[in-house]
């Protein structure tokens, strides 16, 4: 009778952790939802979406790194520490190849920056990041869409035409 019983304790606690994992799994699915939609992924509510900006889209995130969420936060945030710590004030800083505007998001409304140049060589980029910092980037905050043409430098060995457009 006491080995039944010990089975049924232990039964019962399995049902408990399996329908423990059942709704930590599906609390996971609703946040991955959340995080790998074609749309910004928008902070807050009120007054907080007006300060701060939108994370791209995991589309805009893929064309220039990886779509995940978690490395693009783990990138950007590693990379706003070291730039920070270098930083004096009114610093210049140029981004190339700023990919999705990681930085550009980032350094917004950093107090040292005075000014922000982000080069992007991918048009659809371009337009992507635009279309999300567009409200957010002030004065001191420039992107630039910068089109070489790869054939002249590989045909010819040095670089042909540049375009820029400015926003």
């Amino acid at each position: 009778m006491k080995i039944l019983a010990e089975l049924f304790a232990s039964n019962k606690k399995i049902k408990q952790v399996n329908q423990w994992l059942k709704m930590e799994v599906e609390r996971f699915r609703k946040e991955q939802k959340q995080f790998s939609s074609e749309n910004n992924f928008v902070f807050g509510t009120d007054k907080i979406p007006d300060f701060v900006a939108p994370i791209p889209p995991n589309s805009l995130r893929a064309t220039v790194s990886s779509p995940s969420l978690a490395g693009y936060l783990i990138v950007a945030d590693g990379w706003y520490f070291l730039i920070s710590w270098l930083l004096k004030k009114r610093a210049t800083i140029l981004d190339i190849g700023c990919g999705c505007g990681k930085l550009a998001r980032l350094f917004l409304h950093h107090p040292f920056i005075e000014k922000y140049f982000g080069l992007i060589i991918m048009k659809k980029v371009f337009n992507g990041v635009r279309n999300i910092l567009h409200l957010y980037l002030l004065g001191n905050f420039s992107l630039f869409l910068w089109i070489f043409y790869l054939r002249h430098i590989i045909r010819k060995g040095k670089l042909g035409g540049v375009t820029l457009y400015f926003p």
